[in-house]
């Protein structure tokens, strides 16, 4: 159900499910990886990932819900600048909202509480 209320908040280990199915959607939909035909989508693999990157701080897996449903999710992280490493960069990893909810701000509201961590964590 619909509501006005969308609420932006991270992941837990085991809601990766909630992003994991949603990756083959995003190539159907924004065209083929840049990796072309060598490219092939392991969900095990991404649960596995991601599993491991959030067990470090560093990393983050928003999702953005309406009521309990998933609509939409960033995943990032935190790293130093590979050139300058007293500077602190935020590197997004995915980005996706459900199409039905496109163009309502979830989209926006994931970028800005992605940025807002990173801000908190010492990022320029």
């Amino acid at each position: 159900m619909k509501t006005d209320i969308i609420t932006i908040r991270p992941l837990l280990i085991s809601e990766i499910y909630m992003v994991a199915k949603y990756i083959p959607r995003f190539y159907e939909e924004f065209g083929e990886h840049p990796m072309g035909a060598a490219y092939r989508y392991d969900q095990a693999m991404f649960i596995r990932t991601w599993t491991a990157w959030l067990r470090q701080s560093n990393y983050i897996l928003l999702g953005a819900f309406d009521g309990d449903e998933w609509i939409g999710g960033l995943g990032g992280m935190i790293s130093a600048h590979p050139y300058t490493p007293d500077t602190l960069m935020g590197y997004e990893h995915y980005w996706y909202v459900v199409p039905n909810r496109r163009k309502e701000g979830a989209g926006k509201e994931l970028m800005d509480a992605f940025k807002k961590w990173l801000c908190e964590r010492g990022a320029k």
